[in-house]
């Protein structure tokens, strides 16, 4: 099974390859040709759709960027119930992979006027998509009438962030609040107030999740040790105008890096647009890396989709540094429980494929697992973050395809 695994996983990669050439001869053609195709044209090329009914449930894959630990999904049709928030988080810093719960910030939002909570349950869905850069949700409501967005993307290797639009299309103005809380947890965590936000805090390790708000002065907190409320009560929205605010999710392996994470939140919360339009201008960069170079037979539609996926696959095993891996690097598939490391046979591979759209990170990968040679040249088959679960394998080591890779 394991091996089936990996195959398919190099697979994917060989597949990348096979489409991109190292001749550029014709980069101005399919510069030229493809300059119009953005992250907005490839909705879905991965299935990030569904709820899990576990915390060990991998059947439902996960959205992530940048390196983090920790990933989302989107509700599927048969979860409305979950409209308008995002699944999990999916993190890979307990037990090889768990999920959190069906929905950490779970959306409510209350007509305050006529104290009744907006139905998103049977609101018409607009859009509920998965792109290589984020995840959007779109509804519209009917009474009252509203359009409402939300839309997820991660600001670093251990920060995501929500932001949440609602449009009153209403003829008058709409008193309003909004609720985020934790739907149907799974994994033992306590919740703490911290740093004017809300602290998770895990039983089995000194691992910190951190959430906060746009809206610091207006909103209210709720919180015991296995509940939390966060509010944001009593605001107006204008006929035909827009109410906007954000929430953070910040996975963090010590408060050390949690503070290391406030200067980025407040960056972004400074100017939102700015740093959305960074993340899609930072994507559309490596799709034209890679559509670029691809070669003469292979510059359609569904090419590029190809592309595409091979590309969000390797992004979604992106591991940033932490504990012991000292660089950053690629999991083989992080949806697997055993393959949450580095190995060499696989990391060469990745770094060839990822150097095709992101050189640093390829030799990243490179510089990570030459952290492990030992003093006789030896590079260690497979490494990990911790070895709580797994020792780091020195039994045997792979076919030397590193000064390829390099």
């Amino acid at each position: 099974m394991r091996q089936l695994l990996r195959f398919y996983s190099l697979g994917i990669i060989c597949l990348i390859l096979s489409l991109i050439s190292f001749n550029c001869k014709n980069d101005s053609i399919g510069h030229n040709k493809h300059k119009a195709s953005t992250v907005s044209d490839f909705p879905n090329v991965l299935d990030n759709h569904g709820v899990p009914d576990s915390s060990a449930d991998r059947s439902v894959y996960i959205f992530s960027d940048l390196g983090a630990w920790h990933g989302y999904a989107l509700p599927d049709k048969a979860s409305t119930t979950f409209n308008g928030s995002f699944i999990g988080p999916y993190i890979m810093t307990q037990d090889n992979g768990v999920w959190l719960g069906k929905s950490l910030s779970k959306l409510e939002i209350v007509d305050q006027k006529n104290k009744l909570s907006i139905d998103l349950q049977n609101a018409k869905i607009v859009e509920n998509s998965s792109y290589p850069n984020k995840l959007l949700q779109v509804l519209e409501v009917e009474y009252p009438k509203v359009m409402i967005s939300t839309e997820l993307i991660f600001l670093s290797e251990r920060t995501a962030a929500i932001k949440l639009n609602i449009l009153n299309l209403e003829s008058d103005p709409l008193e309003l609040m909004v609720r985020w809380k934790e739907e149907s947890p799974f994994k033992d965590h306590t919740f703490t107030s911290h740093d004017n936000g809300v602290r998770l805090n895990f039983k089995n390790n000194k691992n910190i999740g951190w959430l906060s708000t746009s809206n610091q002065k207006e909103h209210q907190f709720t919180i015991s040790p296995y509940v939390y409320k966060l509010e944001i009560n009593n605001f107006s929205v204008q006929p035909n105008q827009l109410f906007e605010t954000y929430i953070t999710h910040t996975f963090c392996f010590s408060e050390k890096e949690r503070l290391q994470e406030v200067p980025i939140i407040n960056n972004f919360l400074a100017d939102p647009k700015l740093q959305i339009t960074k993340n899609e201008s930072r994507w559309n960069k490596n799709l034209n890396e890679i559509f670029t170079n691809l070669k003469e037979g292979f510059r359609t539609k569904s090419h590029q989709s190809i592309a595409v996926k091979c590309l969000q696959t390797l992004n979604n095993n992106w591991k940033s540094s932490a504990g012991a891996l000292k660089h950053d690097g690629l999991f083989p598939s992080y949806n697997y429980e055993w393959f949450n490391g580095f190995w060499s046979w696989d990391s060469w591979k990745h770094a060839v494929a990822i150097a095709q759209y992101d050189t640093e990170l390829a030799q990243e990968q490179i510089k990570a697992m030459y952290h492990f040679q030992d003093e006789k040249g030896m590079i260690a088959d497979c490494v990990y973050r911790d070895n709580v679960i797994e020792e780091n394998n020195w039994r045997d080591t792979k076919p030397p395809l590193s000064a390829w890779a390099t």
